[in-house]
């Protein structure tokens, strides 16, 4: 059985990674004064919350080195997640 717990660690960091890139569009729409700015903070804000949880929620299985089914495990859902 693959213990899913270091995958769902990594997978988590990406998305709250992915979440953070978000506010360099949500600066330049507010830079340019559109009210679009708003929409990115949400995302931005949702995004980082559940990447966050997810890699908390899973922090205790960091230092977990992976097997190769959770190598590939990680490498598909990575691809799907994002």
């Amino acid at each position: 059985m693959i213990d899913l717990r270091p995958v769902v660690y990594v997978i988590g960091l990406v998305v709250a990674i992915l979440g953070a890139t978000m506010l360099v569009p949500m600066l330049v729409d507010l830079y340019y004064g559109s009210p679009d700015w708003m929409v990115f903070l949400a995302t931005a804000t949702i995004t980082v919350v559940m990447g966050g949880s997810m890699s908390l929620a899973t922090a205790n299985t960091a230092r977990q080195g992976l097997t190769i089914q959770q190598t590939f495990l990680l490498t598909t859902l990575i691809w799907i997640a994002l």
